[in-house]
């Protein structure tokens, strides 16, 4: 049982909720909020956005309520509401807090907010774990690795790779919106709060993280853009030049330079338009168009630096095509020490060994030659057996790294393992290539 002893009423906590059709989870989201001020003074203000649904039945057991703000509105998108919610704040409130009408948060989520803010004075913004729930499974957010260190603190110019997209989790004081410049983006509906957030963080400069508490986001939601994004317009060239960019611009504005946190925030999120999985639903969409969204890109990345690139969390496939954007492309040496081979297969009766090469080569010819070398100086060339390319945004790109190659391994090299060389005009990179006996003994102590 949860027992806190926690007691502030003195503390005001406002809670912004806007719903569309969330019947469902909203009453249970409500239950969990109130029950995680129970050692506040506050105010839950709810936004109706239209629903078609019975969530307006739902709601009407709060309508006497006086902690309770309901409004009803014709549908206008989770912009508008917030924005209404916003205009709607007691004098009182010391905290701003939005939920999402099916998300939940950890009982001290509130308790701890208040105290970083109670000893943060100079902090107006702060950040918890987002973890993404389905049925009985959590996730942790892709963005929670700031949370695995000791910061609290984030200075976005001196700790710039720690960038934040959601509304999820965050909390604001009060005072931030007497400022009506800090609102919500009406004529998005998608990136709405990721604008929101960092167009005033680059006025603050600075936010909190707290580390031991955490909000639950449902990716069971049906209403959820995560999911139906792809089918929107502003998902494509209209995010690139009225998002992304309007981010860039204030970054120059105020610095007289697109600062390396907006770069890496920009160069994080383009990343979804390269990932796999996505290839299919944008290709197949009426709003993607190759030359246009390319043209855009390669205006976009001419404000994004290449080290930048280079830094980014992702496969060294992407960090080449967003380098081809600048006309540049993955220099492979860079990463020289961390060049692996990859088998495949290796037949004991014939001792060919079937292999490919680490990611990091992505970017050389496929036609460099690759060799094996032995006993010193002995050397014997593989034979490309395949070579296949991939494709982004429908375009089609060669890959090195996705060569097959076979070679006859010497005898000698079972027990004692040999080089993989990859010849590339003048340049050669020689690669470490463990004994078979060295794979088979590491495979084994990873079963155990």
């Amino acid at each position: 049982m949860y027992i806190d002893l926690y007691f502030r009423s003195e503390v005001m906590f406002s809670v912004i909720i806007s719903t569309y059709n969330g019947s469902k989870n909203i009453i249970h989201t409500i239950e969990n909020i109130v029950e995680s001020l129970n050692n506040f003074n506050y105010e839950i203000i709810i936004i109706n956005d239209g629903s078609t649904d019975d969530t307006r039945e739902l709601l009407e057991d709060y309508k006497d309520n006086i902690q309770f703000k309901i409004f009803d509105q014709l549908n206008k998108g989770i912009s508008a509401s917030r924005n209404r919610g916003i205009r709607h704040l007691s004098d009182k409130s010391n905290y701003v807090v939005f939920i999402d009408d099916s998300d939940t948060v950890k009982k001290n989520f509130f308790r701890k907010i208040d105290e970083f803010f109670n000893t943060n004075k100079e902090i107006d913004v702060v950040a918890t774990p987002l973890i993404r729930t389905n049925k009985q499974l959590k996730k942790h957010h892709s963005l929670n690795y700031r949370f695995h260190s000791n910061i609290e603190i984030v200075n976005i110019h001196k700790d710039y790779k720690y960038i934040h997209f959601h509304i999820g989790g965050m909390a604001f004081r009060k005072e931030v919106f007497k400022n009506e410049y800090y609102r919500f983006d009406e004529k998005l509906h998608f990136w709405e709060d990721a604008k929101f957030i960092n167009n005033l963080l680059l006025d603050k400069e600075k936010y909190g993280l707290i580390h031991d508490t955490a909000y639950f986001y449902n990716s069971e939601n049906p209403n959820s853009l995560s999911k139906s994004a792809w089918t929107l317009e502003e998902r494509y060239i209209p995010l690139i030049e009225n998002s992304y960019m309007f981010l860039i611009e204030q970054s120059n504005k105020k610095f007289d330079k697109t600062i390396k946190y907006v770069q890496f925030l920009i160069g994080t999120h383009y990343i979804e338009y390269l990932k796999e999985h996505n290839q299919n639903k944008i290709i197949n969409s009426p709003f993607f168009d190759r030359e246009e969204f390319e043209k855009s890109s390669r205006v976009l990345f001419e404000n994004i630096d290449s080290n930048i690139i280079y830094d980014l969390k992702t496969h060294y496939s992407y960090k080449n095509y967003m380098l081809n954007l600048k006309g540049e492309k993955l220099i492979t040496s860079k990463f020289s020490n961390q060049l692996s081979v990859y088998m495949h297969s290796f037949n004991l009766v014939n001792r060919n060994i079937t292999f490919t090469f680490s990611n990091e080569t992505c970017s050389l010819p496929s036609d460099s030659e690759v060799y094996i070398e032995f006993l010193g100086d002995k050397m014997k060339k593989a034979s490309l057996i395949r070579q296949r390319s991939f494709k982004i945004l429908g375009k089609s790109f060669s890959d090195f790294s996705r060569n097959i190659y076979q070679v006859k391994l010497p005898l000698i090299s079972i027990f004692t393992g040999s080089r993989m060389l990859i010849v590339q005009n003048d340049i050669t990179y020689k690669i470490n290539n463990p004994s078979i006996m060295n794979r088979v003994l590491k495979n084994i102590k990873k079963t155990k």
